[in-house]
Order: structure tokens, then C-alpha cells, then sequence
């Protein structure tokens, strides 16, 4: 935005003017191309001395897949957790990791303001991780509780904590059912309990 901020006036050093020579040295990166194409109208309606190299004469302005298995080989790292970029390129990023060996439960996609936390079986190991909203973080991450993956009889994980006063499942502890009533994952998934995934829903009764 630096460009746009010069060809408008509006940045507080630079202002760009008709005679200026604006020179491209860079590709635009995954997900800002829109961008790069808004900030070149921009620029082309303050100067057009814009000069463009091509784009096999630029370095690559992010890195490929390759580089992105050398950096995981050498870093090692338990979880990968991509923090910038549109979801399909978070998403290729975990198929870059399933090729040097993660699983997809060591890649951890999220969007912005999900929570990750991570799961233990009975002996501390973690094995899995639940998604939680931000606005729950406090209540859920604390000393008080230790949360837990289990699964049921057909293998469905589900997520509690042991306390005094006996098991708190996590998604009846976030979503606080009335008697009567159940809480429903809407995508089917009992890892995410997202306040946007929990329904409550009214018990059949014969």
C-alpha cells in the first residue's frame, strides 16, 4: 500500500509526480494480486514512466515447494501452523508437509481468531486438538482444567476435562445445554467447537 499511499498524496515523505520513474522489480506473491494490479492503476494515473520487467527475469517473491521442504527438514518442527495467506495456500502448504512426513493432524489450519489447543491421552501424549473461538480462550485454557481426547465405542473422538464434580465435556461446557437439550456439532465435527459449529438441539423423546 506504500505506492498507493505516494500516488495519492497521502504518504508523509514521498509524493510520486508526472515526472517520476516508477521501475517493478518484483512479482506480486500468492493472494496480493489484486492488489498489485489495484497500485499499478494508481500509479499509472499520477505517471506512466512505469517500467515492468518480465516475469521470468524477476526472483520469485516467495519461496517453492522445494525450499519449503528444506526449511521444514532442517527446522524439524513437532506442529506446522501457516499463519499468512489465503486458505488454499495454507492448505497447499499441509500437502508440501504430507511429502517429508506430517499428517494432516500435525498441520494446523485455522482462520483468523480460531484457537488451537492441543489434546493428551491418559499417559500426557498430545494426540489431537480441538478448535475453540477466541472469545472462549480464558474459560477453556486455564490451571483448572487438563482437556483430553477420547474416543467412543464407533471411534468418534470427543474432547473433556476430569474434575471433582465428575467429566465436563467441552462442548456442553462452551454451549451450556438446558435439560432436555443436546449440543450438535453443525459440521460434524466434535474436535470443533467453534461458538459458529455448536447448535443446541432438542432430545427426541418417544
Amino acid at each position: 500500500f506504500m505506492l498507493q499511499r505516494m500516488a495519492k498524496n497521502i504518504d508523509r515523505l514521498i509524493h510520486l509526480e508526472a515526472s517520476d520513474t516508477i521501475v517493478i522489480l518484483t512479482n506480486p506473491y500468492l493472494g496480493t494480486e489484486k492488489m498489485a494490479a489495484r497500485t499499478l492503476d494508481v500509479i499509472y494515473r499520477v505517471t506512466t514512466n512505469v517500467k515492468e520487467f518480465k516475469s521470468n527475469l524477476l526472483p520469485q517473491s516467495s519461496a517453492n515447494r522445494e525450499e519449503i521442504k528444506q526449511m521444514i527438514n532442517i527446522l524439524t518442527p513437532k506442529y506446522i501452523l501457516p499463519v499468512i495467506g489465503e486458505y488454499r495456500h495454507q492448505y497447499a502448504l499441509r500437502i508440501v508437509a504430507n511429502c517429508v512426513g506430517y499428517t494432516d493432524e500435525q498441520v494446523i489450519l485455522l482462520d483468523n481468531g480460531d484457537i488451537a489447543i492441543h489434546l493428551k491421552d491418559r499417559y500426557g501424549n498430545i494426540v489431537n486438538k480441538a478448535l475453540i473461538s477466541a472469545e472462549d480462550l480464558a474459560g477453556v485454557v486455564n490451571e483448572q482444567y487438563t482437556w483430553i481426547s477420547k474416543k467412543k465405542p464407533n471411534g468418534q473422538p470427543y474432547v473433556l476435562a476430569h474434575t471433582p464434580s465428575g467429566p465436563l465435556y467441552l462442548d456442553a461446557f462452551l454451549a451450556k445445554p438446558q435439560s432436555g437439550f443436546y449440543v450438535y456439532h453443525i459440521n460434524k465435527n466434535p474436535l470443533d467447537n467453534r461458538r459458529q459449529n455448536l447448535e443446541l438441539k432438542e432430545l427426541e423423546t418417544e
